[in-house]
């Protein structure tokens, strides 16, 4: 451990007075031993803070205390235009947020061949979410990739555009999280050679690297995944087995699909009452945790299956629905209809869910993920003009991206300015989807969100969402206005 570490860690107050000057001078940190000796005359509490505060915002900054013997090459210069003063400052605020506007907006960069400005290269590399960094990749340009030379907590960006060898190298050598981040990267660029990695070491792995390493091959899943993972089926990790079961059920001509759906045929709407061997193997375990044993199975077995094994949607549904079992077979049908994008399926499955209750309404924001863009609206211009006050408006609006459409943006705006008036302690749910709205309405519906927030701004209930709201459509509107159609 680091002189200056153990001196915060332990406290100060063991430190004998002989030595309290020169306290910390061991350091392996240059800064710190340099801000230690600047100050010989303060307490040495002192000291330690300033010493620690210093590091701090070094590292803060990219610095990274190493000896060097030359100075480093400069930087390589980006190809590509920096943006605007005023955009950058709005990107630095959305940087502190983390959520869709800093999403919608670094898209907008990207699409214009735009860079982020080397101040703010620092804070965008500090960033830990996986999706954020995923968003700003195209935008950090090489400076990134030279400031990360400096500093270890920004080499996640080193990894974008890796070779398939790089990639290879850091599966075998790299901590579990970055072996699976190679392994998903490689298996978009030679799904063979990746599934290759995996098998070679699949042996000596802990069953939850296994089963993360199986759930990896998602990425450019094909038939010629087939054959590992119907091995993989025989693990002794019950997660291992149904990681691999949830992929081989979505290759509609494997095998275990083919075995499931003799199982649906047989057991339509009238489930198993016992299981072989041979159904264990394929996923649908004797006792289930926290589930009865017939309703899991037939879930399993109408989720591995396409929906369109059981012909028109509609009736089908209506049969089932009159069952004792329709909990589950709706509940397959979700999975399934989602992995084939089956639109006619996902369009009968959302009109049920939207008349559910609080247990569908995960579901229904599955299906509604998976629906097109236009289905989706429509579904949720519905749910607005018909409301279910048993379901959350703003969880199934969180299902359609930004920029909402016209048509929606605008039926949207017009409710809300209506439960305004009419109690300024409306329900939760549409306070709640102001802050939703503000993140995806259209951008035609800037100016008429604004004079509804003036509004809800005086009403208590609606207060702090208002704020919330106005600023968010400023750093919206900033984005809109700022980033230029075509690169100067």
């Amino acid at each position: 451990m680091d002189a200056l570490s153990k001196l915060a860690l332990l406290g100060t107050s063991g430190v004998p007075g002989e030595r309290r000057r020169d306290a910390g001078a061991e350091s392996d940190d240059p800064l710190a031993r340099a801000v230690l000796a600047a100050f010989p005359d303060e307490p040495l509490e002192r000291r330690v803070l300033l010493a620690a505060g210093a590091r701090a915002i070094g590292r803060g900054a990219g610095y990274v205390p190493l000896h060097i013997e030359a100075n480093p090459a400069a930087a390589e210069q980006g190809d590509r235009a920096v943006l605007s003063s005023r955009v950058a400052d709005a990107i630095s605020d959305l940087l502190e947020r983390e959520d869709e506007v800093l999403k919608e907006a670094l898209a907008a960069i990207a699409r214009r061949r735009l860079e982020l400005p080397p101040r703010l290269l620092p804070r965008a590399l500090a960033v830990t979410d996986d999706d954020v960094r995923s968003w700003l990749r195209p935008v950090l340009g090489p400076r990134a990739k030279w400031l990360a030379g400096f500093e270890p907590r920004f080499s996640w960006i080193l990894t974008s555009g890796a070779s398939l060898e790089e990639l290879e190298r850091t599966f075998a050598e790299g901590a579990t999280d970055a072996r699976e981040a190679a392994l998903i990267e490689a298996r978009a660029i030679d799904p063979a050679s990746a599934r290759a990695w995996v098998e070679a070491a699949f042996a000596v792995e802990k069953a939850d690297v296994r089963a993360r390493f199986v759930l990896a091959l998602q990425t450019g899943l094909s038939m010629a995944d087939e054959k590992f993972l119907e091995k993989s089926l025989d693990d002794r990790a019950r997660d291992v087995r149904d990681a691999a079961a949830s992929l081989l059920a979505r290759l509609p001509e494997s095998a275990f699909v083919a075995r499931m759906t003799e199982r649906a045929r047989a057991h339509l709407l009238d489930p198993p009452t016992h299981v072989s061997p041979r159904d264990v193997r394929d996923g649908l375990v004797a006792k289930p945790a926290g589930q009865a044993p017939r309703a899991f199975w037939l879930e399993r077995i109408v989720a591995s299956v396409p929906p369109s094994t059981f012909g028109e949607p509609a009736a089908f549904l209506e049969r089932a629905r009159k069952t004792d079992w329709a909990d589950a077979v709706i509940g397959g049908l979700v999975f399934s209809a989602t992995v084939a994008r089956d639109v006619a399926w996902l369009e009968a499955l959302a009109a049920i869910l939207r008349g559910g209750d609080e247990s569908s309404e995960q579901a229904l924001h599955e299906v509604l993920a998976a629906l097109p863009i236009d289905a989706r609206a429509l579904h949720l211009l519905a749910m607005i003009e018909r409301p279910n006050a048993k379901l959350s408006i703003a969880d199934a609006l969180s299902t359609l991206p930004a920029p909402w459409p016209d048509r929606l943006s605008r039926r949207w705006l017009n409710v809300i300015e209506k439960k305004i008036e009419a109690s300024a302690s409306w329900g939760d749910a549409w306070i709640a989807s102001l802050r939703v709205g503000a993140r995806r309405i259209s951008p035609a519906g800037f100016a008429a969100l604004r004079e509804v927030l003036l509004r809800a701004a005086g009403a208590p209930a609606w207060k702090a969402a208002a704020e919330d709201a106005f600023e968010v459509i400023r750093l919206r509107s900033v984005i809109c206005e700022s980033v230029p159609e075509e690169v100067p």
